[in-house]
């Protein structure tokens, strides 16, 4: 996580800039020479759309990201865990 977070450099004010952000991760892509496509989504911010979005790309074997640009007060805190 240190190693990708000296690559996003999210500053005081966290991550602002999707396109910065993607940008940042394909740098280091290329750096390690793995060669990765952006893929992005305009769904709103939800469980459901961002765990279709993680599956999707899981279900083809490609990492995934997500980056969350909503203010904590213009959605529910949702909580993704493991079953026990």
């Amino acid at each position: 996580m240190d190693t990708m977070y000296s690559y996003i450099d999210p500053g005081v004010l966290g991550e602002t800039s999707v396109s910065s952000f993607a940008s940042a991760v394909e740098k280091y892509a290329t750096d390690k020479k793995v060669t990765l496509k952006r893929v992005t989504s305009d769904a709103s911010f939800t469980l459901d759309n961002t765990a279709a979005y993680v599956k999707a790309g899981l279900t083809i074997d490609s990492p995934v990201t997500t980056l969350n640009l909503s203010k904590f007060s213009s959605y529910d805190y949702e909580v993704l865990s493991r079953r026990q």
